[in-house]
This record gives structure tokens, sequence and C-alpha cells, in this order.
């Protein structure tokens, strides 16, 4: 996908303040020039599908580490705890970088805890 055809994308779908200093906006057209643009995803919330799309990122960004299916769900739990101090930390320094990762990692998490239990 072109990056001009992200932009519309992203601008025509959500709804950004104009000062936004997240960088959530560029953050968003980089992944849909890197991964495309999923049809289904329509159906979602734009603030839902703006939020899996970072979701996928990292997930992507840490694919060498192997996946999660032999993680236990004690541990993964652990993981959240860790990340829900973080995002703490986060929140009382007004990090956006950092509230935004680590609220990223907190629901991957929850995420392969929630799968792992299904099998």
């Amino acid at each position: 996908m072109t990056e001009k055809k992200a932009i519309e994308i992203i601008d025509s779908e959500i709804d950004f303040k104009k000062n936004d200093t997240s960088g959530q906006r560029e953050t968003l057209i980089y992944l849909l020039c890197q991964y495309g643009y999923d049809e289904q995803l329509e159906t979602l919330r734009n603030e839902l599908r703006a939020f899996a799309y970072l979701m996928e990122d990292k997930l992507k960004y840490n694919d060498d580490k192997g996946g999660w299916d032999d993680c236990s769900s004690g541990y993964l739990y652990k993981q959240i705890t860790k990340q829900h101090e973080l995002l703490a930390e986060a929140i009382l320094d007004d990090n956006i970088q950092e509230i935004q990762k680590r609220s990223i990692n907190i629901a991957n998490y929850s995420m392969m805890i929630q799968l792992n239990s299904r099998s």
C-alpha cells in the first residue's frame, strides 16, 4: 500500500486530535504501508482497529521469540503484572509513548492467556 493511500484511510476513519503528539497516527500509517489493509477489519470500531494494528506490530516485532504456546498462564500473568506496574509509572510520569507501549503489551499477554486457555 502506498503512503498516500494509508494516509487517506487513517484520516478518513480515525479522528485524531489536532495536536496529536502520541505518534499514533504516524505509526498507523507505517503499519498500513507495511501490512496492508484487511477489509474484514472494517467491521471493527475505529479505536479497536487501530489498537489491533499496534498489537500485531508488537507481535511481529517479537516473532523471533517463538510464540506463546508453551508459556504457562502463570508466567503470562506475571508478565501482565510487571507491565501493569510499568504502566502505572508511565501514567504518573505522563509518558505517552510508555503508556502506549505498556498498554499494548498488557493486551497481547491477555490475548495469549485467552488463546492458551482454549487448547
